[in-house]
């Protein structure tokens, strides 16, 4: 029964463990998953307005560029390109490019792009480059300068400090609350499993308290459900075994009354035994206890 006992114990202890295990794992798990998933979400919605500002930046390129007499003109001051580039956390790169390549007016250093992939002009596309070692932010759009007339390609690049800083806000805030919800979690699911396993804990006393000769049924009265069917097996072991003891008990009933009658057979053919002086009677006594004690032998 101790050992029964002790099993139960080790088991509600074992399972708690595992769970928590489990639990810690999937928690983390979860956590570096809301960390991925929060930064890619934060970086799309920082780039919104950012790339709005791009997109402006080429509407003002587009507002200076002319066809005079065949000839692309960009009137663009430099009072203006200095506004346009208003000094701050991130570079701003500025392009135009005639429509076999050449660079009319700003920064060389932004690379080429495939026209194919521009031949709608009244759409502003972006893409992720790369200028002198650092991540930029492109705009470009082919605007054409005439209804049969050639079209150059805008481009308007920024660099990501400022996406990056306020995609890392977002994501703190978001993230930092988790490091306190995430342990009080895991300590609300501890105290849950812990008062679960209470009921384990009541029939650990109830057994400790009986007697080894208790084999009565064990109450699944509150028990959990999980526990139950081991309850119920443990109950059926024990219904078995003091059917078995009963069987027991009985047979050793019914032996002690069978060995009785011999045994006062004997007895009396002992007691016959003292007083008698007669060799012959003596030899006829001595047989009767010898048949008595095989009869006993054979029973």
């Amino acid at each position: 029964m101790k050992r029964r006992l002790g099993y139960l114990r080790f088991a509600a202890k074992s399972l708690l463990g595992e769970i928590l295990l489990w639990l810690m794992a999937l928690l983390i798990f979860l956590w570096i998953l809301s960390v991925v998933t929060t930064y890619q979400v934060a970086t799309n919605i920082a780039d919104r307005p950012y790339d709005q500002q791009l997109a402006h930046d080429l509407a003002i390129l587009a507002r200076h560029v002319r066809l005079v007499d065949g000839n692309i003109r960009v009137d663009l001051s430099a009072e203006q390109e200095a506004m346009m580039r208003a000094p701050g956390e991130d570079k701003l790169y500025l392009q135009i490019l005639s429509p076999r390549g050449y660079v009319l007016f700003g920064d060389a250093q932004l690379p080429w792009v495939d026209l194919s992939d521009v031949a709608d002009p009244s759409v502003v596309r972006y893409r992720n480059d790369e200028v002198n070692g650092e991540e930029v932010r492109v705009a470009y759009q082919l605007v054409p300068l005439a209804e049969e007339g050639p079209s150059v390609l805008l481009q308007a690049g920024e660099t990501r400090a400022r996406r990056t800083g306020l995609a890392a806000a977002m994501v703190s805030g978001v993230i930092v609350p988790q490091f306190i919800i995430v342990p009080v979690a895991v300590l609300l699911v501890y105290f849950a499993l812990t008062r679960g396993i209470t009921p384990l804990q009541r029939l650990q006393e109830e057994l400790r308290r009986r007697r080894p000769s208790n084999l009565t049924p064990i109450s699944v009265e509150d028990i959990p459900e999980e526990i139950r069917p081991l309850i119920e097996a443990l109950n059926d072991v024990m219904l078995r075994l003091d059917a078995t003891l009963g069987a027991q008990r009985q047979f050793i009933a019914d032996a002690a009354h069978q060995l009785k009658t011999p045994l006062a057979g004997l007895r009396s053919q002992i007691d016959l035994m003292r007083g008698e002086s007669d060799a012959a009677t003596l030899a006829r006594s001595l047989l009767h206890v010898a048949q008595g004690a095989g009869n006993m032998a054979g029973l």
